[in-house]
């Protein structure tokens, strides 16, 4: 259910209120699910959207070991960007 919201959730904007109904729902089912994988990817966007990274990263590494576990090589390739652009903002920065 999270994976459907997300595209809606992004273009309405209350990211704080979708993040806490996205964890929610995550907490319901811990299976390793196509489904899943979608709904962390969605939480992971969510969070780095917020600049919160530690969190998006935790659920940007769930999301790709889910998806690398279900062999979803559709799948791994945004996980992996989105991992991608939370290291980006972690890394030091010129002065």
């Amino acid at each position: 259910m999270a994976s459907v919201l997300y595209h809606c959730w992004r273009v309405r904007g209350h990211f704080t209120q979708r993040r806490a109904m996205a964890q929610t729902l995550l907490e319901c089912g811990p299976e390793p699910t196509a489904d899943r994988a979608a709904a962390l990817h969605g939480a992971c966007t969510l969070a780095y959207v917020q600049g919160d990274y530690e969190e998006a990263q935790v659920y940007g590494q769930e999301a790709l070991a889910v998806r690398r576990a279900l062999n979803s090589t559709e799948g791994v390739a945004p996980s992996l960007g989105n991992l991608a652009n939370i290291a980006n903002y972690e890394l030091p920065r010129p002065k």
